[in-house]
């Protein structure tokens, strides 16, 4: 957010800036879509392409994704929450 202050001229200094990481981010590398077609084009079991298709589709975290229940599931979408 002070970035883009800076940016507009909202304030001048960035007082996040000197914050060092708590941790290095363990991220993994997006699929090409090369990557996701082969994927698809595999057949895979009906619970790999629909996590698949979850997390494509819907921008959720690895870790949400993989945490999502059926519990959740009422007929017509999802129930998720998200906490800070």
């Amino acid at each position: 957010m002070f970035s883009i202050g800076l940016d507009l001229a909202y304030c001048d200094t960035n007082p996040a800036m000197p914050i060092d990481p708590i941790a290095e981010s363990g991220s993994y590398i997006s699929w090409s879509p090369a990557a996701r077609e082969k994927f698809e084009a595999s057949n895979p079991p009906p619970h790999l392409m629909t996590g698949s298709m979850i997390s494509i589709w819907t921008g959720m975290r690895l870790a949400d994704v993989l945490r999502l229940a059926r519990t959740r599931y009422d007929g017509a979408g999802f129930s998720v929450r998200y906490r800070t």
